[in-house]
């Protein structure tokens, strides 16, 4: 009877512990305080919208690029509550739902009463009904957006063929900083011919996505779910699946100096008819760490597409990839001669591949470090992996501290390769991710 006490009491303090380690790491990637301390002129801090006001204090509005207009101090916040919010409105010659050219927060998932947050359990959505963008955010400053839905942007009906979505377009510098949190940017369209990033575009800006998802967007051109150019972006927690590029790039088109950190990454179920049905990187520098590369379609059969940019194809792209999962893909990766003088290149560190097809082809400049053929074995997700997974505990310590779900890494013997990393989900009562604005 000693030693099965003894036993529960160690059972029960790792479990203590695992949870205790996922409790801090959520933690982290919790936004902001409900404290907002700024205010303009007009003494407020926190701009309400809700579909009724009634009962509300003040300021509430009823349509939200009213509370932006009125926002008086780059601190100040927009709150949104649960709805549906739609509408478009012409300036400068682009037509969409909300206007951005200030540095504002704008906030959804509320409940109608405004005291709680949770973007899952009071859905705020912003629908352009295709009659606009979702976002169009310009000029300098920051901009903030998180718990809404992005829905049915069309860029060309919104006066031009990038981010049905949300458009951002900065300045030398950039002089534009772009922030999308908790969002989930669903079935946005960017136009035939030269029309990009469906979901998202931006240009001259610095880009932070963090816990977002980008599903359903279509480019006619290249990156159904999002197309960045010369911008600074750092990527963590984003799933990109279900996107479409009638040209390159189904779900993620990066172009011409472009400069990219991504971290917990989810590549899957994208198609584009040309190359690169998870993503392209033309001309640009990335850095990968636990990707999941899986079922992407292309014309060329590649998952992954890396090239060079520019007129004469002399910007060249520089890629490094750690602790990355390829799975069901003609080719996993393509990587194309540069002119004479210039070579792409990419480093693979630690991947698994399921040996389906071939995992590298194209002749650019490809180095392979600690290659392994295994299963992924996903669950019915499609990107979460089963302890059959042949990517558990297979990764090296590439500096990330959590998985693409919160939870701590490594959770096991060592890392896991890919966005997720597998925990005793068996042991741990069902823990949701808390948001506190």
């Amino acid at each position: 009877m000693k030693t099965r006490t003894l036993g529960f009491l160690l059972t029960l303090s790792l479990s203590l512990l695992a949870l205790c380690l996922l409790l801090a790491a959520l933690g982290g990637l919790s936004p902001r305080s409900t404290t907002v301390l700024a205010q303009g002129p007009d003494g407020y801090a926190i701009y309400y919208v809700a579909p009724d006001c009634t009962g509300i204090d003040p300021p509430c509005y009823t349509v939200v690029q009213d509370a932006v207009d009125a926002v008086d101090d780059p601190g100040d916040v927009v709150q949104v509550a649960q709805g549906i919010y739609s509408g478009v409105h012409a300036r400068e010659g682009i037509t969409g739902v909300v206007h951005l050219t200030k540095t504002v927060t704008v906030r959804g998932g509320f409940s109608p009463d405004f005291a709680a947050w949770d973007p899952k359990a009071y859905p705020t959505v912003l629908d352009a009904q295709r009659e606009g963008h979702v976002f169009y955010v310009g000029g300098a400053g920051t901009s903030v957006i998180e718990g809404l839905q992005i829905a049915n942007g069309d860029a060309e009906v919104g006066g031009g063929h990038w981010g049905g979505g949300l458009l951002a377009i900065g300045g030398s510098g950039p002089s534009l900083t772009v922030t999308l949190s908790y969002n989930q940017v669903l079935s946005n369209h960017a136009p035939i011919g030269f029309g990009g990033g469906g979901g998202l575009a931006a240009m001259f800006s610095n880009v932070y996505l963090a816990d977002n998802r980008f599903e359903h967007n279509e480019a006619g051109g290249v990156g159904g779910a999002m197309r960045l150019e010369q911008a600074n972006a750092h990527l963590r927690d984003n799933v990109i699946r279900h996107n479409q590029a009638g040209s390159s790039g189904g779900g993620i088109y990066l172009a011409y100096l472009t400069n990219v950190s991504m971290t917990n990454t989810v590549l899957a179920d994208n198609g584009a008819g040309f190359a690169g049905g998870g993503m392209v990187a033309a001309g640009s520098y990335l850095h990968m760490r636990h990707t999941t590369v899986a079922r992407n379609a292309s014309g060329d059969g590649s998952g992954l597409y890396v090239t060079s940019g520019g007129i004469h194809g002399t910007i060249v792209s520089t890629v490094r990839m750690t602790d990355t999962l390829f799975a069901d893909h003609t080719v996993g990766l393509t990587i194309t001669a540069a002119p004479p003088f210039f070579t792409n290149t990419v480093v693979l560190d630690t991947t698994l591949w399921d040996g389906a097809g071939l995992l590298a082809g194209g002749d650019g400049d490809l180095t392979l470090i600690n290659t392994h053929v295994g299963d992924p074995a996903f669950t019915t997700d499609g990107y979460h992996l089963t302890p059959a997974s042949d990517a558990v505990d297979l990764g090296i310590d590439a500096g990330v501290r959590a998985d693409l779900d919160g939870q701590p890494r490594p959770m096991r013997a060592g890392f896991d390769i890919g966005a997720d990393e597998l925990g005793f989900r068996a042991y741990l009562p069902l823990i949701l991710r808390t948001h506190t604005p």
